[in-house]
Formats: C-alpha cells, structure tokens, sequence
C-alpha cells in the first residue's frame, strides 16, 4: 500500500512538473526579422533601405541601429524603399507598430505598414495616424516617438469597401515596412525633413525589431 502511495506521489509530482515545463519545452517561439529592400524598376537610383549603427536607440551591445529609409526624388517617381518582416505567414496579428525619429519623415502615408491578409487584401497603417508617444532621446541627442496602431488606423488599400477584421483576429500572410513619398511632400511637421526617415523597434505581436537581427521581447 504504502509502495503504491509512493508511486502514485511521483507520478503526480511528474505530471505536474510536465505540465509546468510543457510551453517552455513544446512553444514555438518565432523570432522575426526585418530585412530592408527597394523598389527601383526604372533604376532611378534615389532609394535607398539599410539598418545603420549608431543612428537609433540603444541596442543591446552599442550598434543602436536604426532602419533608415530615403527617396530623394518625387512621389510620382515609381520607386519605394522598405523591409519585409519573416515569419509572419498565417500569425494572427495582436499588435503593430515602431518607433519614429523625430524630424524625419511621418505622414498618415508614409513610412506605413502594408499588412497583408491571407485572404490577398491588403491594409495601410501610416505613421501619422498611430498613437503617439514620446520615447526619449539616442546616444546622439535626438529624440524619438513610439508608434502604436489601432483598429480604427487601418485603411483597406483597394478602397473603402472591406473592413479590417480587427487586431487579435487578423490573420496574416505578409508584412511590409513601405516608403515611398519623396522630396515634393507637404503637410508634414514643421521643420520635419522629408523623403528620409528613420525607424526603429519594429514591434510585431509585441516584438521588437531593432537591428539586423532577430526580434527581441
């Protein structure tokens, strides 16, 4: 009796063990990254995507990399600069965002979000129209504004016919960084220099990505 007590003590305390280590064993845990590129089929020449040391703010070690992304030519010019997020393929989306060096470039258009759906349709999330927080100051002095978007921020872009399903319910098959307003822009902030921007924290589902790396928490 007392052996079959004893049995049944350590198969319980096994279980329990299990079920506790279970997520940390079992879970997935994605890891994305950002990785820039352009848009150029006329050769233009005028942009340009790259992650720069010592431009964004603190990063675990001292890179402090930023996502700098330019057109130094005009909207009309068909030519864009961005980053595709990996590993995003059926995620359902939670949460989105980045943070924003003040004094580039953020209007309601451009750097935006190009979230695609797994359905094919495809909605905006332009800087200007997050929630907007400020951030604190890099390593040179320049301060920064955290970017937070919401349901009511979506924009369907094949017009106003199809509604955004919703953060926590949105299903995801691709995401895209996308710059693509030039030197001709107007209606940014005053003294904000146009058709350059710098990001950083990309934030996915809560994860950040700030270098060419993989996304921390």
């Amino acid at each position: 009796m007392r052996r079959n007590r004893s049995l049944a003590l350590i198969a319980g305390v096994a279980i329990v063990a299990l079920a506790m280590a279970g997520p940390a064993l079992g879970a997935k845990k994605t890891k994305f990254k950002a990785k820039p590129f352009v848009f150029d089929p006329g050769a233009t020449g005028i942009v340009s995507a790259k992650w720069v040391t010592h431009q964004g703010l603190g990063d675990a070690g001292t890179s402090d990399h930023a996502l700098v992304l330019q057109k130094q030519g005009t909207t009309a010019t068909l030519a864009s600069a961005g980053a595709a997020v990996s590993k995003v393929k059926n995620l359902v989306l939670t949460e989105l965002g980045f943070d924003v060096e003040d004094g580039t470039h953020c209007s309601g258009g451009a750097p935006r979000y190009n979230v695609t759906l797994t359905d094919g349709s495809v909605f905006f999330f332009g800087c200007a129209h997050g929630d907007m927080t400020p951030w604190g100051a890099d390593s040179q002095g320049d301060t920064w504004t955290r970017v937070r978007f919401t349901d009511a921020d979506a924009f369907y872009g094949g017009g106003p016919t199809l509604v955004w399903p919703g953060f926590g319910v949105a299903e995801v098959q691709a995401i895209h960084v996308v710059f693509d307003e030039g030197t001709d822009t107007v209606g940014l902030p005053v003294g904000a220099t146009p058709a350059l921007v710098r990001l950083d924290n990309l934030d996915v589902n809560g994860k950040l990505m700030g270098k060419p790396g993989n996304s921390k928490n």
